[in-house]
């Protein structure tokens, strides 16, 4: 598992050929992001602007990708959420989205019994928000509330840990994820 800056990658091979069997090893990433944090809703406006070649951009040109990505810098819901999207990739089974496959089809009443965000002392929240993937490559949307019902923040200077579950069933899972706090410290605060 590789961790950077707010996104982590989950990387698994076939179990089979892992094991030395005669099928292709597949090659699955699934790729979290905490959107809720600002360091990532920024740089993801800032790779808008880089594929839409800002710089470049007429004054009115600049001004639709202004817009484009105001709502996504402000986020609202992230001020009462904590936001993670999810994606897939591979790359030697193209085509393949799994992420669309388990999700396009799902409600946040579907998914509320087995997805969770939970910190280090045990504490959860459940699934307050769920967007699903509209089209192949598009990631899943889950949202968590930041507060419980006596205001306290899940995730604080003195967390170790954060984990999301996609899957009750296996923590080993690579679609369940471990997340050190520490990583998340950006000049004091921590940003999720």
């Amino acid at each position: 598992m590789r961790s950077v800056a707010g996104q982590t990658e989950s990387e698994s091979l076939d179990r089979q050929a892992a094991l030395g069997g005669a099928a292709e090893a597949r090659d699955y990433k699934f790729t979290i992001r905490l959107r809720s944090a600002l360091p990532i809703r920024q740089a993801i406006a800032r790779l808008v602007q880089l594929e839409a070649k800002y710089d470049e951009l007429s004054a009115a040109g600049k001004k639709n990708v202004d817009a484009q990505t105001s709502t996504l810098l402000e986020c609202p819901e992230c001020r009462v959420d904590y936001v993670i999207s999810v994606g897939f990739g591979s790359t030697n089974s193209q085509g393949a989205d799994l992420i669309y496959e388990w999700f396009r089809g799902q409600t946040m009443e579907s998914l509320k019994r087995y997805i969770y965000l939970a910190n280090d002392r045990g504490e959860r929240r459940e699934l307050s928000g769920f967007v699903a993937p509209k089209v192949p490559g598009d990631e899943a949307f889950f949202f968590f509330a930041r507060r419980d019902r006596q205001g306290r923040a899940l995730i604080s200077e003195s967390a170790k840990k954060v984990i999301f579950r996609m899957s009750e069933q296996n923590t080993n899972s690579a679609t369940n994820f471990t997340l050190d706090v520490r990583r998340m410290n950006v000049a004091g605060r921590i940003e999720f």
